[in-house]
């Protein structure tokens, strides 16, 4: 980060101009904005569960996308159900993704061993539900807990999660913690 000499996470440093403004940061299991050493605003996750019957770790990286190609993208997760399925089709024996934990890290600099700009470090998550439905957002530095609610109806599931590089400049890494739970312990 050139001659910066603060103290630095994912790239944004003491002396860099986004630290003049307030940062969002984890301590002891709690979001935290501080302004210099003023406390503005947190959220605790003490309080925070899930049932869980099964887990899988990841930690991926997204490489980079050609110029003119489609989009390098990561399949977290699919329950490979569909809306077409009542209820009680579901399998009582099947695990089903019903939560993730998820974080986006990029990298400081590129491939050319340029500083990438907080603005460019970009990447995008679709999210599909049972009905086969999309929806895109855009990301950028990103920590995530998604769950589902803990039923049996496949229209209130989260079908899929999809993380896509639109960078033609750098990869970026994944980590998710996926949680599974059997429809017959609910």
């Amino acid at each position: 980060m050139g001659n910066c000499k603060g103290e630095c996470v994912n790239g944004v440093c003491v002396c860099s101009t986004v630290a003049t403004k307030p940062l969002l940061t984890l301590k002891n299991n709690c979001f935290v904005i501080e302004d210099g050493d003023k406390t503005t605003g947190k959220i605790c996750l003490d309080d925070f569960a899930y049932p869980v019957d099964g887990k899988q770790c990841m930690q991926l990286e997204i490489p980079k996308s050609a110029e003119g190609a489609e989009w390098q993208s990561l399949t977290l997760f699919d329950n490979n159900i569909s809306i077409a399925s009542p209820s009680e089709d579901l399998d009582s024996t099947l695990s089903y993704v019903r939560g993730i934990i998820l974080k986006i890290m990029y990298s400081v600099e590129d491939e050319n061993l340029e500083e990438v700009p907080l603005k460019d470090k970009k990447s995008y998550i679709t999210i599909t539900n049972a009905d086969g439905e999309e929806c895109t957002y855009p990301l950028y530095n990103f920590f995530s807990i998604f769950t589902n609610p803990v039923v049996d109806d496949p229209s209130e599931f989260i079908n899929k999660i999809v993380i896509s590089n639109p960078s033609t400049k750098y990869s970026f890494k994944v980590d998710a913690l996926i949680l599974y739970t059997k429809s017959s312990t609910l």
